[in-house]
């Protein structure tokens, strides 16, 4: 990643409520709080990995990122133009420089249509390609871009493993030649053995294309090898944002500290002691006071529960959400 890259997406305030109604015979409502006041940047680029355990909202500021889901309040800045000031016909052109991967290869895919019309539905809708053979000639070529054979193009998604499946995925993502791809948990409905080579292959496509990229997961061993930069994410809040070495050495936030010492660790020398975070994740429709994380955190106070932490710069590459400026060095880590 270039260290003094131009800004390509530009994040304030993001928040998504979800309306649930009430069982009374009179419409009322409660708000699953999904997302609450978010706020990053991801410079051009680079991968900003976006962390955190399932109902942590990362899959909503996903979709959010490219109007799968409209916010609730904040703004998306992307390349200087604000995508939620966008009309439908507006975004639609947007889209063929934004795109999404999802996660589950299969049912992403129309099962009823050829891999190849899946791919060249793209070029059509943007106006790429404007012959049958100029189409057909493209979906091969980025069928072979993604490590399959151009002729697989006539076949139908049933008839491909899990990973080809993604492999699919991919090319119908960068078949707009995208600025920018957002990856919601792309390998983690696929064998360790194959979660590689996909890796392998955003990365390629990711220096030959030269893709910006926020990968959501929650498996911070995938993180590690692809991510310039975390951002680690509790019950909708930030909780910190570092560059990926960084976080992986020093975490400075008790979530990150636990989510890091749940990672396993091949040299058993390297092994430290495990920080176990007690109780489940509580519900987005009644948070907890102050800190979200209080409940769980081992270095919660008193104040924590009537101080709603802000996420605040510690470091010139990293920043973090909590009260305890006493805490700040947690356990360093030996690099793996």
């Amino acid at each position: 990643m270039p260290e003094n890259s131009e800004t390509l997406l530009d994040v304030q305030g993001l928040t998504k409520l979800f309306p649930v109604r009430g069982k009374t015979v009179l419409p009322t409502y409660r708000y699953v709080q999904a997302v609450k006041d978010v706020s990053f940047q991801v410079r051009r680029g680079e991968v900003l990995a976006i962390v955190g355990e399932s109902g942590s909202g990362k899959t909503t500021l996903g979709r959010m990122l490219i109007r799968l889901l409209e916010p609730t309040a904040g703004s998306i800045d992307f390349d200087g133009t604000s995508l939620l000031a966008l009309n439908k016909t507006q975004l639609r052109l947007a889209r063929s420089r934004v795109q999404f991967i999802f996660q589950d290869p299969y049912s992403s895919l129309n099962p009823y249509i050829s891999v190849g019309e899946a791919i060249g539905e793209v070029l059509e809708v943007h106006k790429i390609t404007h012959t049958p053979h100029e189409r057909d000639a493209r979906v091969a070529e980025l069928l072979e871009m993604v490590g399959l054979r151009g002729s697989a193009a006539t076949r139908y998604p049933h008839e491909f493993s899990g990973g080809q499946r993604q492999r699919v995925g991919i090319a119908r993502a960068i078949a707009a030649n995208p600025d920018f791809i957002v990856a919601d948990e792309p390998v983690s409905a696929l064998d360790v053995s194959v979660q590689a080579q996909i890796l392998n292959l955003m990365s390629d496509l990711r220096a030959r294309m030269g893709l910006t990229m926020v990968f959501i997961s929650h498996d911070l061993a995938v993180v590690r090898h692809i991510a310039d930069r975390v951002a680690v994410m509790y019950l909708g809040h930030l909780m910190e944002i570092a560059t990926a070495e960084d976080l992986f050495r020093k975490p400075m936030h008790p979530y990150t500290e636990a989510l890091l010492s749940a990672v396993p660790a091949i040299d058993r020398n390297k092994v430290k002691e495990r920080q176990v975070l007690h109780g489940d994740i509580p519900s987005p429709l009644s948070p907890p006071s102050g800190c979200v994380f209080r409940t769980r955190c081992p270095y919660a106070i008193e104040a924590c529960a009537k101080t709603v932490p802000v996420l605040e710069t510690c470091g010139s590459t990293r920043s973090r959400a909590c009260i305890r400026q006493d805490i700040m060095n947690l356990s360093e880590r030996e690099p793996a």
